[in-house]
C-alpha cells in the first residue's frame, strides 16, 4: 500500500521569480488575459473591429432617423 501525496501537492519552479510556488488552476479570466497579451495585433484588430461596427451603426440609425424627418 503506497500513499503519495502527488493530489495534495503540486509545485512548480518559476524561473522568473526564484522560488518555488504552489500551481493553480486558471480560471477563464485568466486565460483570457493572458491570451490578449500574448496575441496583441489579433485583439487590437478584433478591438477596433468591433469599434467600427458600432460606430458605424449608430451613425446609420442616425442617417435613417434625419431621412425620416425630411
Amino acid at each position: 500500500m503506497q500513499n503519495t501525496n502527488e493530489g495534495i501537492f503540486i509545485c512548480t519552479y518559476d524561473s522568473e521569480v526564484l522560488r518555488m510556488r504552489e500551481k493553480t488552476k486558471k480560471n477563464w479570466k485568466d486565460k483570457l488575459y493572458t491570451s490578449i497579451i500574448k496575441h496583441k495585433f489579433i485583439s487590437l484588430v478584433i478591438l477596433a473591429f468591433i469599434m467600427l461596427s458600432s460606430i458605424n451603426a449608430i451613425m446609420l440609425y442616425n442617417f435613417f432617423k434625419i431621412l425620416q424627418n425630411i
